[in-house]
């Protein structure tokens, strides 16, 4: 062998060591980054992660609702259907029967909404005529005091309050009346409706008796 071509060999052998060491150093460097990496990235916060899964959850129950809202209303659709259906195939089998007893039904509702009024006004009057005792009562021990207590001497400050209580028996008297008289016309109004009710029960009783089926149920 010539000594050109082992110096060549030698060149080439020191390049391959030269390039080896190169590649090292380059794994060593990004391992070290790697490393550096891993010690910069803080870990989650367990609150953030409850709160992450929590929203997930209701996202999830979300969705279910929303499938079962679209369920409930298809049902909802036909049944709704179903018995407009039905109610139309009773209404024209049984006629006009249904049209002539509508009065009667509209009746017992007006009947229903002055009774319901009624029991209010009753009520509200009770009310009433409870504060109204409580406030006289008041007022008698209140005067009684400073008539005993005015022999000695003048209490201006008990002087007050029985005015303060002689104020609150006349507002109390006020609503009493004005309850009553409510109370009287709700009632007059639910004794009219009762009696209507009964007139048109006499005159349309056969057409209440066929339509009664439908517009009962």
């Amino acid at each position: 062998m010539s000594l050109s071509s082992e110096k060549y060999n030698e060149n080439e052998g020191d390049e391959e060591e030269e390039d080896l060491e190169k590649q090292n150093n380059d794994e060593i460097v990004q391992q070290h980054n790697d490393e550096e990496e891993d010690d910069n990235e803080e870990p989650l916060d367990p609150r953030i992660q409850i709160e992450l899964e929590r929203a997930n959850a209701a996202m999830s129950e979300v969705n279910n609702l929303e499938t079962q809202f679209d369920e409930a209303q298809q049902l909802f659709q036909t049944l709704f259907s179903n018995c407009k259906q039905r109610l139309a195939v009773l209404s024209k089998r049984l006629g006009s029967c249904v049209e002539k007893a509508r009065p009667y039904y509209d009746a017992c509702k007006q009947v229903e909404e002055t009774q319901l009024e009624t029991q209010k006004a009753a009520q509200e009057f009770q009310r009433s005529f409870s504060v109204y005792q409580v406030a006289k009562e008041t007022l008698s021990l209140a005067e009684s005091k400073l008539l005993t207590d005015g022999k000695h001497e003048f209490d201006a400050a008990w002087q007050e309050y029985v005015n303060h209580a002689t104020m609150k028996v006349m507002q109390a008297e006020l609503d009493k009346t004005r309850s009553e008289r409510l109370h009287q016309e709700q009632s007059k109004l639910y004794q009219d409706a009762e009696e209507q009710r009964m007139m048109l029960y006499r005159t349309l009783r056969r057409s209440i008796s066929k339509s009664k089926y439908i517009l009962m149920a």
